[in-house]
């Protein structure tokens, strides 16, 4: 609690308390708001033509609003925290599995009333590292680790507001396109493969992000096989079945040589295994 009571000022002076014409102010009270031993805000009592207004009465009162403020604040805070920690991966920072399964049904449910409309069409881009384990077994799994933060770092700069990016397992992430189609969605894949190629860029993240010094091997450069899915608009069509597409897809690309994306089509071979 802060207390300073202003006495004997002059009303008719242009004193530093003067705000925006109000006034001249002779009593006031801050306490501050805090929660989790960090301040986060003022609880600020005003008045501007008695001397010491505030007694011990009012400063136990003010003192007991304050701490019921900050149990709230401490509250909201630590409900947030509950709810991020059960839809976020907490290496990444992407979604989680679960949050993007549940984000995926509810793009798939809103589409189905928008049949044969622009707005009726989502796309699903399936990515998994190229040999990501080259990178746990030379540089270690902190260097893995960052391989996979600097992964998301990229989706994000790749993507809208609008797109949901996810971790489905390990090494591979899912984007959920809305109101975008297959060809749209290639484009934004060929971005995420050109930044990945940028290993100086991805060196600098490395140390910035660890203080390590990585060189890493031109031979094997970052990169990801991709596979895009569609659904526009098909109400037989459920969320199993446009993973399972742009999975396949992923496959083809892989057999093809990685470092690149496909397109879901009905000629794709079928994934073995």
């Amino acid at each position: 609690l802060l207390r300073i009571a202003l006495q004997d000022m002059n009303p008719q002076s242009d004193g530093a308390w003067r705000k925006s014409g109000a006034g001249l102010f002779r009593s006031l009270v801050c306490l501050s708001l805090r929660a989790f031993g960090r301040p986060y805000g003022w609880i600020i009592c005003v008045l501007d033509k008695t001397d010491a207004a505030y007694g011990q009465d009012e400063e136990h009162i003010l003192s007991l609003a304050a701490r019921q403020i900050s149990v709230a604040i401490e509250l909201k805070l630590a409900t947030a925290r509950l709810m991020e920690a059960a839809t976020i991966d907490g290496l990444t920072g992407v979604y989680n599995r679960r949050e993007l399964i549940s984000r995926i049904e509810s793009e798939n449910i809103r589409i189905k009333r928008y049949k044969n409309k622009a707005s009726g069409v989502f796309s699903i881009l399936f990515l998994d590292m190229d040999d990501f384990k080259y990178y746990n077994d030379h540089y270690g799994h902190q260097v893995g680790d960052l391989v996979l933060k600097y992964l998301a770092q990229i989706l994000r700069a790749s993507t809208r507001l609008a797109d949901t990016i996810g971790r489905y397992g390990g090494d591979e992430f899912v984007i959920l396109l809305p109101e975008t189609g297959a060809e749209e969605t290639l484009v934004v894949a060929k971005r995420v493969l050109s930044h990945l190629a940028d290993l100086s860029a991805f060196e600098n993240f490395v140390e910035g992000s660890s203080g390590l010094s990585v060189k890493i091997d031109p031979d094997h450069q970052l990169s990801c096989s991709m596979g895009v899915a569609e659904n526009h608009g098909d109400p037989a069509m459920c969320i199993d079945e446009i993973l399972a597409r742009a999975d396949q897809a992923l496959y083809q690309a892989k057999r093809l040589g990685k470092n690149q994306v496909l397109a879901w089509s009905a000629q794709l071979e079928p994934r073995q295994g």
